[in-house]
């Protein structure tokens, strides 16, 4: 019996020793039973789990030979495809050992086996301290899929994938796998898609995905079931790299709005897909802060971004809960601002072509309408959203705006002073563009808001056909026969804005013409008088001189036509005498004297005289109204010249200390520092972009430095 059982174990282990060195497959019928049947005794005798664990031990340490043997060979191989087809010795070592398995070992017990042994392999492979096979690794997997990827031959990579799959190396490589794959969809997403944003690409990613990726990862896949879980981690990844890449880009897409509409729509599907509302929300406020919310910024450009942000993110997020919470420092930005309202306004009623103009036009509701609903249309909030927010998602982009203040007022109160000046600055009473504006606004804003406005538009009507009475009864009494030459506009005080005084004695040839206006003017309302804004209008006049067959004609403010009308009679003033004639201070005079000056009328002779040139040259002649405050004597320019490098030096030295300045900020620090510092903001912005275009300063998003 012990001879017997010495046999059997003496057979199985010598020949099972060859087949695994030789790695034979094929042995003849006979053998093949003897081994069989030596296998079966050593059972029968209970000594299974000896030969088992005999097997098992000689494997292994077989296995771990041919490993270290491999892992010598492939150190210093720089060929990923060589290095990984290298691996086909060890498969065949395992097959074998697999084959022999069939033969000796218990079905429920060779699963294990294979398992513990296929690991042995991996432990060996990827041992500590030794990053070189996984590398090789990274290596041929980036080469197969680019291979794949340019449509060329990949059959040279089939077979050592082949060897990976017989080794369990795929199932364990899927973090390598998913990195590279991640980081292919990467690259692909920014090459293909960053900065286009005129056209649809979220579909061609998607094309690309199912052509390449997916394909490639399906040669690799043998399991379907991992193959759809890896399908749709992947689709995701797509969509939220997609997404993200969009987000980061989402300034400047609204920024090139209407044209930028493709990639707003790709975004919105894709953010169907991943829910990255709150990285959009962070990520856009954090561009706002750096990029728009500046003190150098115009408040026009804030506005314009600010439009173009409603209309996009309306389309990327039809429940407004982005829109609201982005708009929440927009708001408070603008509302800090003192020309907002006013440029709210501009935007809203200057110009006709415009769409915010176009949308107050098609308009029909009351500004209360925003925040009304009918029952049968009503949906709860999303679960997101901020129950104390003043924004609602059926507002239109007017009522967004006129909401920055939380009510109407404001914007009414300001479209009042607008219209005021409009209506003051006309010449020939049509107002039928504003009084549609105001028709429209009633729609909106409601009846009782828009009164005051509805009284001004009445006062230019009626000044229009009192104009023609007193004209008529001023002609009649004088027996002239011309026109009368003074048109007025006719204001009830109580509901016009406060209109700012700056007095004058008017020219006696100018105030006899007034007062016969107002004689005519009591005469028709009796219980009524004028009083006349002697600031305000404009005056046509002609010059004559001796040696010029034509006048010089201008059209300036009543102060203009009544210091040239003293002229008249007397060629040489002192400006004291002068400004005591007409009620004005030396400096105010000097600033309107500077105008003639500026036409070629006017010459200063010393420092406290003027005189009417004889044979005027004007520099501008038949010129309309001009900004006085900028029209000097040569005695102002020299001092303005002197006042310029004092800004420039003081300019230039903080700009060395802080790096980096607004023109708010700089005129701000310049009003400390310097005493006699008179300039406004407007000035020094312009004086700031001169020297940048001398090359003294750069300039970049309202910012200046050196």
């Amino acid at each position: 019996m012990e001879t017997q059982l010495l046999d059997h174990w003496q057979f199985l282990t010598h020949r099972l020793g060859d087949l695994i060195l030789h790695h034979r497959f094929i042995i003849d019928p006979d053998q093949e039973k003897r081994l069989r049947e030596s296998a079966s005794a050593i059972g029968t005798l209970g000594l299974q789990n000896f030969l088992t664990e005999w097997f098992y031990d000689s494997s292994e340490k077989f296995l771990r030979e041919e490993g270290s043997k491999l892992q010598d060979e492939i150190t210093d191989l720089q060929d990923a495809q060589l290095g990984i087809s290298k691996l086909n010795q060890l498969t065949e070592r395992v097959q074998t050992i697999t084959f022999i398995a069939s033969m000796i070992v218990p079905e429920c017990d060779r699963s294990w086996i294979i398992t513990r042994l296929k690991r042995t392999v991996h432990s060996i492979l990827f041992a500590e301290g030794s990053s070189h096979f996984h590398g090789l690794m990274r290596t041929f997997f980036q080469d197969y899929l680019k291979a794949f990827e340019q449509g060329e031959d990949v059959e040279a990579f089939e077979s050592p994938c082949q060897a990976l799959h017989q080794l369990d190396l795929i199932a364990t490589s899927e973090e390598l796998i998913s990195s590279i794959l991640f980081q292919e969809i990467e690259t692909h997403v920014k090459e293909t898609c960053e900065e286009q944003h005129d056209s649809h690409l979220l579909s061609s990613m998607g094309e690309w995905m199912d052509e390449v990726v997916l394909k490639w990862l399906k040669m690799i896949l043998s399991d379907k079931a991992t193959y759809r879980q890896w399908k749709t981690r992947l689709e995701f990844f797509l969509y939220e790299t997609f997404a993200k890449l969009r987000i980061d880009e989402l300034f400047n897409i609204i920024r090139d709005f209407p044209e930028s509409i493709p990639s707003l729509e790709d975004l919105r599907d894709a953010l169907e897909k991943t829910h990255q509302h709150g990285y959009l929300v962070t990520s856009l406020n954090k561009a706002f802060s750096a990029r728009l919310l500046r003190a150098g910024a115009d408040t026009s450009d804030v506005l314009s971004q600010y439009i173009s942000t409603i209309k996009a993110l309306k389309m990327v997020d039809s429940t407004g809960v982005c829109l609201d919470r982005v708009s929440e420092g927009v708001r408070d930005y603008l509302m800090r601002r003192e020309d907002t309202i006013r440029c709210v306004v501009t935007l809203c009623t200057e110009d006709v072509n415009s769409e915010l103009y176009e949308q107050l036009s098609n308009s029909h509701t009351t500004w209360d309408a925003s925040i009304q609903f009918e029952p049968d249309d009503w949906h709860p909030s999303p679960a997101n959203a901020d129950l104390h927010s003043r924004f609602h998602k059926n507002q239109d982009i007017i009522s967004m705006l006129v909401n920055i203040y939380g009510t109407a007022d404001l914007f009414v109160n300001e479209y009042r002073k607008m219209l005021s000046d409009r209506l003051l600055s006309l010449t020939d009473y049509e107002t039928e563009k504003e009084v549609r504006i105001v028709e429209l606004l009633k729609l909106r804003f409601g009846e009782n808001a828009l009164i005051q406005c509805e009284v001004m538009l009445r006062d230019v009507a009626e000044s229009k056909r009192i104009n023609k009475h007193c004209h008529q009864a001023t002609t009649s009494n004088s027996n002239q026969e011309e026109d009368y030459g003074i048109d007025a506009t006719l204001v009830s005080y109580l509901f016009w804005p406060s209109i700012k005084e700056d007095k004058f004695k008017a020219h006696p040839q100018i105030q006899s013409k007034l007062d016969q206006y107002r004689k005519a003017y009591t005469e028709l309302k009796a219980s009524r008088d004028l009083e006349w804004k002697h600031h305000l209008g404009t005056v046509d006049i002609e010059l004559a001189f001796k040696d010029h067959a034509n006048p010089f004609c201008f059209t300036v403010p009543p102060i203009q036509a009544t210091i040239i009308l003293h002229f008249q009679n007397q060629n040489l003033w002192n400006v004291s005498e002068l400004g005591t004639l007409l009620e004005l201070t030396e400096s105010n005079l000097r600033k309107k004297l500077g105008y003639w000056v500026s036409q070629g009328i006017l010459q200063q002779e010393s420092p406290q005289h003027f005189k009417l040139v004889d044979n005027p040259i004007p520099l501008a002649s038949g010129g309309g109204i001009e900004d006085e405050d900028e029209t000097q004597t040569s005695e102002s320019r020299a001092k303005r010249e002197q006042s310029q490098q004092v800004v420039e030096k003081f300019a230039l030295g903080m700009l060395r200390t802080f790096e980096s300045m607004t023109s708010d900020r700089i005129h701000t620090l310049l009003t400390s520092y310097i005493p006699d510092y008179d300039w406004n903001n407007a000035d020094l912005s312009t004086f700031l972009t001169q020297l940048t275009k001398d090359g003294k300063l750069d300039s970049l998003g309202g910012n200046f430095s050196l």
